[in-house]
């Protein structure tokens, strides 16, 4: 058996995709800005630069643009075909646990995991976080990076959509990330896509945080990324 209450994995090494808009002469909203002498994108304030034009969490890179990671990173394989769809059912079943091996965090509610061999995107259930060049993109990024990294990953599994993403809850270790990152303020409980129980213990968790002033919150303007979204498609 594959997928039982209680298995977990060990979490490999991950690499964080991020984007944002540079500035001349000091940092922009993610702690980035472009050298203003060779050009070069980086950001400060994680774990100190490396001379490769990332950062380091960690003793890991951290790629600090998107195309550098969209070249090294694996594709994630697309599952459109209805016996596709049939066998990710079969493999994640729902409300189960499942072992995975995490290979990347995308963003702050998308990772990549391998499964039986092939790769499968994962999405957060329950929560919407910064889209990578929304303002706190970078920052929800590097927080589920550090929430996962060197602990026990375990998925379980909620909803299913097209080209085979696989929408679920993620532990690391005990810990559950999805309701870690509201807690954080660098989520948004999803309210037209969290029907659970518990959603409306994360929407007043999501509450506490934006009192507090948590992540986003400190901000004024904070844009929830649905809405953020809309106005990208508009305004094309």
């Amino acid at each position: 058996m594959n997928c039982v209450r209680a298995l977990v994995v060990t979490l490999s090494l991950t690499c964080l995709p991020t984007l944002a808009y540079s500035h001349g002469g000091g940092i922009d909203y993610n702690g980035c800005h472009t050298n203003s002498k060779t050009g070069e994108y980086h950001c400060h304030g994680g774990g100190g630069e490396t001379s490769g034009g990332g950062i380091s969490y960690a003793g890991k890179k951290v790629y600090s643009n998107y195309e550098e990671v969209f070249k090294s990173k694996p594709k994630a394989v697309k599952y459109d075909s209805v016996e596709d769809k049939e066998s990710i059912r079969s493999a994640f079943p729902k409300d189960e646990v499942c072992k995975v091996k995490l290979k990347l965090v995308l963003d702050g509610d998308i990772i990549l995991v391998t499964y039986k061999g092939k790769d499968y995107k994962i999405r957060l259930y329950g929560i919407d976080c910064p889209e990578g060049d929304q303002k706190y993109g970078f920052q929800a990024s590097k927080a589920l990076f550090d929430h996962l990294e060197s602990k026990e990953i375990t998925i379980e599994p909620k909803d299913y959509e097209d080209y085979g993403l696989i929408i679920g809850i993620v532990y690391a270790d005990d810990m559950n990330a999805n309701e870690r990152m509201i807690k954080d303020g660098l989520a948004w409980q999803y309210k037209s896509h969290c029907n659970e129980i518990f959603c409306d213990e994360w929407s007043a968790y999501e509450e506490e945080a934006r009192e507090s002033g948590e992540g986003l919150w400190k901000s004024s303007e904070a844009q929830a990324p649905w809405e953020w979204r809309k106005a990208r498609r508009t305004s094309k």
